[in-house]
């Protein structure tokens, strides 16, 4: 009996220790996100509510944005700055949150006299102070899309107790106003009534009064006393709350007990992020100079992350933030997003494709554009088909079957819509078009907006829902063709094997039809055919390389691609691959008509990697990585496009497209 209780005792110990082994074991990520901070420049107070150059961060998909006070505007020390309304697109407060501290004689400890730093890190906005024996840490982070911790420590390195009184304070721009309510500051819009936002005081159950001047408050002074060596904390909430928001369940536990773990959580994701992305490339410990461009790529990808809200169904992410005509999700956009967040956040790579497939139509169709109120959406058109490109990488990242087998015969479905609804003469080769007769808008389908080879096109009607251009396209093609093969090891996946031979011979037979069609032997490179004059549309831009991109040509034709590609007059500019040829007439700093747009650059850099192109890809990314502006070694934020000459940051500031297409460079670097 004796023993038996000896061996029960043993075995309870074990157990005991085994469980708290188990306890103790941490995460390890080799990535650390402090090691990346102000790799982006958000420190600003924005000047009016439509201040577009004041920069912010947001998180977890929230519609709200904040920012940092500069180092320099020692008035805002210790406030958030913010929030931006992505909803409304318009500033609510230059500050909507403030700490003061005051002495017990009531003068005001001024934080600039002990100013220490002012750090963005991925996920974390910190301040820190030293003055008067006193440390004070404010951080500020999201705990999901719908509550922001404003989080502050004090800390007392004196040799007594210190006595301290703080307070609140907050103001708002002219269209906004306070309310207050039990214990609460609410934000009323003046314009929007479909959201509110609220700031939610926790005071250990000191009971605050709070005095409001209409776009003002402050709250009354709260009194503590810190012991020698110890710290005082606690934390005010930011929560935003609509009936809009699909599915809203604002159930969070934000309370004195939970506000570590929300804390932890945020620091092991941010790692993670970073960690999954940097280490796939397999000399990442040797490509450390990098590492800035890449966390710089993930943050402005996340900053972009948007949940469902009105009528968007599905999380999916804003080409940018940064300006108001980028508030929706695009379909090509949607599928270079997922296909760089299949590295390291699988399942907002998921919703950003599943939020265009949400909307296809009985015929197949995913509409170019959807927005928070879907009378915007635009059915004029589509985007190129890559949606099979992203999904197959999601399932390579993740290997989640259930979804490959729902969203295939979706994308099954909008592939072959292509020959059904844009091919004018019904020779298996697709061209760009509409959904009515608007010229502007089937060039817009190409994703290249006002590109040089469509100077000349005109429209021709398929059928009452068709219109397509009287010009084939090269770039269409070959994505078709790149479709036909991932949708093959789709189908072989999910164990339709039939279906997936049947995409292999109709790649094989497209491939000949590429070439045939679009490779002009004399000059060597891939051009649009014009099916008016029954000739190539002699413009060189990008989608003459989308053939090597996709496998969809021979080694011949790849080399004397090459060759155009690398040539210094053409495309080798100091940013290489521009949207048209430098020596194009028509060679500018228009839009798609001589910038450089990096998607365009990954499309190239791949390609030549295809064809074994592997020294050249290696120097121009290297190119690309060093020369353009404020990506590598610098705060300033990925943009839209280039100019090719001088590597100038053009447009958009914090484009998503541009930070995929960064990511997926990197992997490739070697």
């Amino acid at each position: 009996m004796e023993i038996m209780k000896n061996l029960i005792s043993t075995l309870a110990i074990f157990v005991l220790l085994v469980f708290t082994s188990c306890e103790k074991v941490e995460e390890h990520y080799p990535i650390d996100r402090n090691e990346f901070q102000n790799i982006l420049n958000i420190k600003n107070i924005p000047q009016n509510k439509d201040d577009w150059n004041a920069m912010f961060f947001a998180d977890q998909g929230s519609w709200m944005a904040y920012s940092l006070p500069s180092d320099l505007s020692s008035e805002n020390y210790g406030s958030l700055v913010g929030p931006f309304s992505i909803i409304e697109g318009k500033w609510i407060s230059e500050k909507i949150i403030q700490l003061n501290l005051f002495d017990t004689e009531e003068n005001q400890i001024e934080l600039h006299s002990g100013y220490k730093e002012i750090n963005y890190l991925p996920g974390l906005l910190s301040q820190k102070y030293e003055l008067n024996n006193l440390e004070i840490k404010i951080e500020s982070y999201f705990v999901d899309a719908y509550n922001l911790v404003y989080y502050y420590s004090i800390k007392n390195n004196g040799d007594e107790d210190y006595l301290l009184n703080y307070n609140f304070t907050g103001e708002v721009f002219s269209d906004f106003d306070f309310e207050e309510k039990n214990k609460s500051i609410f934000v009323n819009s003046k314009t929007d009534d479909k959201y509110n936002l609220e700031v939610l005081f926790n005071e250990r159950n000191i009971s605050k009064e709070i005095i409001i001047f209409d776009t003002a408050y402050f709250t009354s002074k709260t009194s503590v006393k810190i012991k020698s060596a110890e710290t005082y904390q606690s934390f005010a909430v930011i929560n935003i709350s609509s009936e809009l928001f699909n599915a809203f369940e604002d159930d969070t536990e934000i309370n004195s007990q939970t506000i570590n773990s929300h804390k932890e959580s945020n620091v092991k994701r941010w790692n993670k992020y970073l960690s999954d992305v940097i280490t796939k490339n397999k000399n990442w410990e040797a490509k450390e100079e990098y590492h800035n461009l890449v966390a710089k790529s993930v943050m402005t990808l996340i900053n972009n992350w948007r949940v469902p809200y009105g009528d968007l169904q599905t999380a999916g992410l804003f080409p940018s933030a940064s300006i108001w005509y980028f508030n929706g999700f695009w379909a090509w956009d949607s599928w270079k997003h997922a296909y760089s967040l299949a590295k390291f956040a699988p399942e907002i790579a998921k919703d950003q494709v599943r939020t265009m497939f949400d909307l296809q139509d009985e015929m197949g169709m995913v509409p170019d554009v959807i927005y928070q109120n879907k009378e915007e959406n635009n059915w004029l058109d589509t985007k190129p088909p890559l949606s099979a490109w992203a999904v197959l990488e999601i399932y390579k990242n993740d290997g989640d079957k259930d979804f490959l087998e729902e969203i295939y015969p979706k994308i099954k479905k909008y592939h072959y819509w292509w020959y059904e609804y844009r091919d004018n003469n019904k020779n298996e080769i697709c061209e760009y078009g509409a959904t009515q007769d608007t010229l502007i808008a089937a060039k817009w389908e190409s994703g290249m907006d006002n590109a040089v080879r469509f100077d000349n096109s005109s429209l021709k009607k398929i059928n009452d829902y068709a219109w397509s251009l009287n010009q084939e396209s090269v770039d269409l093609n070959a994505f078709l063709y790149a479709e036909k093969l991932y949708l093959s090891e789709m189908a072989t996946a999910i164990g339709e094997e039939k279906e997936s031979k049947k995409y292999l011979h109709e790649a094989e037979n497209l491939k000949e039809k590429i070439k045939y069609r679009f490779y002009d032997k004399e000059s060597g490179f891939f051009y649009d055919f014009d099916l008016i004059n029954n000739d190539y549309i002699n413009v060189q831009g990008p989608e003459g390389w989308i053939p090597l991109w996709a496998n969809a040509t021979d080694d011949y034709s790849a080399k004397t691609v090459k060759e155009i590609m690398t040539d210094t007059t053409k495309f080798a500019t100091y940013i290489p691959f521009p949207t048209v040829a430098k020596d194009d007439p028509q060679f500018s700093l228009g839009y798609w008509r001589g910038t450089v747009w990096l998607d365009q650059v990954y499309f190239a850099i791949k390609g030549l990697r295809n064809y074994g192109y592997d020294k050249e890809a290696q120097f121009y990314t290297k190119q690309v990585f060093n020369r353009i502006e404020g990506v590598k070694n610098s705060d300033n934020s990925i943009r839209e496009n280039y100019n090719a000459t001088t590597g100038k940051g053009l447009r958009v500031n914090n484009f998503s497209w541009s930070a995929a297409a960064l990511i997926e460079l990197y992997l490739m670097f070697e």
